[in-house]
Formats: C-alpha cells, structure tokens, sequence
C-alpha cells in the first residue's frame, strides 16, 4: 500500500505540476495580450492628439481666412462706396454738361434769324394803329422824346454762346483716376 500512496502522491505532484505550468502559460498570454491593449491605447491616444492638433492647426487657419476675408469684404465696400460716389459725380456732371447743351441748342432754335428789313421802322404795317385810346393818356405822364427807342435793332440778335468746356473738369478728373485704377489706357480720340 505503501507504494500505492506514493504513486498517487507522484501523480498529484505532476498533475500540480501541470497546473501551474498551464497557470504560468495563461499568465504569460495575459501579460502578452495587456501589453498589446496597452501599446493600442497608445497608438489611439497619439492619433488622437495628431487629430486634436489638426484640428487646432485648421481652426486657426479657418479664423486667419476668416479674418482675412472681413477685412477684405470691408475694403470691396468701402470701394463700392467709393465708386458708387464718383458714378453719382459723374452723372451730376454728365446731367449738368447735357443741360447746359440742351439749353445751347434750345436757345439757337428759339433765336429769331435777323432780317434787316423787318428792322427798319418803314417795313412795319402802316395799317396798324399804336396810338393811345382816348382817356388814357390824361392819367399817364408825358414821356419826353429822349426815352424813345427802336424795337427793332439795327444789329442782329446776339445768340447765346455755348459755355466752354474746360479740357481739366471734375469728370475728366474722376475718369482719369478710374482708369488709372482699374490699369485702362486713355483711348485716343
């Protein structure tokens, strides 16, 4: 019986023995696996911070052109303004300039053409009566013969002239400015 013992003895020391090879075993395949969770950890945890700073990084760019586009929005308006008052200025002065040619050529067609016959005091119509009715002329005072005065002019009618242009006006001026700003050459006329 004594050998009996020993045997069984000996096969419970293998059958730990294979326990704890085996627990060893799972304990190495654990601190195998923990350490590849912990370098995945890792590598999410810096791809993580790579993502973070182009985050930053594009935000920061994003608020630059941001910036960047205000600043440039508020210069195209001011311009805008700029332009919108030199268009006003220059229609004032387009305005002003067809005027004043509308009323030159308005005045040429209303201006009589001189006729040295019809100025002569003979032509008029001797049928015509200009004398006073009686009645009137007790209340009028007598005028003297020195304030008489011919109607009918011996020299033609002046005509009005056309205001001279001058070749240096605002418009020319605002023109000039434009097309130096926009890079246009001056057409030659």
């Amino acid at each position: 019986m004594i050998i009996g013992r020993n045997t069984s003895t000996m096969e419970l020391a293998d059958m730990l023995d294979a326990v704890r090879l085996n627990h060893a075993a799972a304990l190495d395949a654990l601190a195998e696996q923990v350490q590849t969770l912990r370098e995945a950890v890792e590598l999410q945890r810096l791809e993580l911070q790579q993502q973070k700073e182009l985050h930053e990084n594009t935000i920061s760019k994003l608020q630059m052109e941001q910036e960047s586009l205000q600043e440039l929005l508020q210069q195209t308006q001011l311009e805008n303004q700029e332009l919108s008052a030199t268009v006003h200025l220059l229609n004032d002065e387009l305005n002003a300039k067809s005027l004043s040619t509308r009323l030159a050529a308005q005045c040429e067609e209303e201006s009589p053409s001189y006729n040295p016959l019809a100025a002569s005091h003979t032509s008029l119509d001797s049928s015509m009566n200009f004398s006073v009715p009686t009645g009137w002329d007790d209340t009028l005072p007598a005028v003297p013969q020195q304030y008489d005065y011919n109607f009918y002019p011996q020299s033609p009618p002046q005509k009005l002239k056309q205001p001279l242009l001058q070749p240096n006006t605002r418009l020319d001026h605002e023109l000039r400015r434009l097309r130096e700003k926009l890079g246009v050459r001056p057409s030659k006329k």
